[in-house]
């Protein structure tokens, strides 16, 4: 209703406009009022059309779109919030897997619950080669600590000396692996040893089986802090050590 009675006064104050002059003063200034408030209704009918000017013009302009590219023979992107697949090339290829076998001793290590108590380094080390953070036999180090090493300088001497520790032995903890493995979704992946080396049977799996382990890891905050530490300083019985990731 104010509305409609808006555009009439409008309408009227062009079309009589050369009559304005002659009437009185109240009747001028009760038109120019009206006139203003029907000016700025245009103005934000226009900005309102303007946009959906712009709207138009957006769906109009072909949109260039970047595709995935990569070399490797298996490949996966993942949503860590719900794990949808977003990318996916070869995705159950059951392939070695490497140092990444890391981030299960990391995850079943920390879900030990005795990330503060003091390790002491036993002959396990002795079969480590390759990178490592060469901790020796009868050094005093914490579990925590550990990780660190494992998961910055990919220690392989560090994935030994977890191992031993938390499983008891390094058998008994490969066993925790897979069985957390199988627990979280893991269905084409065994684990044989804690470091991920290429020994007589090394660790197989596949990207979506990695993807769902990292997502799952990720969601830890104490690995996400560990993973994502620029640099790391350990004092132990026998030696100091700097780490930088």
């Amino acid at each position: 209703m104010w509305q409609s009675s808006l555009f009439h006064s409008y309408d009227t104050s062009i079309i009589k406009n050369s009559e304005m002059q002659s009437k009185p003063a109240s009747y001028n200034s009760r038109h120019i009022i009206t006139t203003h408030a029907e000016i700025r209704v245009l103005d934000e009918r226009c900005d309102k059309m303007k946009k959906m000017v712009v709207l138009l013009i957006l769906f109009l302009i072909p949109m260039k779109t970047m595709a995935l590219e990569t070399s490797a023979t298996a490949s996966i992107l993942m949503d860590t919030d719900n794990n949808r697949i977003l990318y996916a090339n070869n995705i159950h290829k059951v392939r070695s897997i490497a140092s990444i076998s890391k981030i299960m001793t990391a995850i079943v290590a920390i879900e030990s619950g005795k990330l503060d108590e003091t390790v002491t380094v036993g002959d396990e080390i002795k079969k480590a080669y390759g990178s490592g953070i060469y901790i020796q036999i009868g050094e005093n180090i914490k579990l925590l600590d550990l990780l660190y090493g494992l998961m910055l300088r990919s220690g392989n001497d560090a994935a030994l000396t977890i191992a031993s520790y938390v499983g008891g032995n390094v058998d008994e903890f490969v066993k925790k692996m897979n069985e957390k493995a199988q627990e979280i979704g893991m269905k084409n992946t065994v684990f044989n040893n804690p470091s991920g080396l290429d020994q007589e049977k090394g660790n197989y799996s596949t990207a979506y089986d990695m993807a769902i382990l990292t997502s799952y890891a990720m969601k830890n905050e104490t690995y996400r802090k560990i993973v994502s530490t620029k640099s790391y300083k350990v004092k132990t019985n026998m030696n100091f050590y700097s780490w930088i990731n």
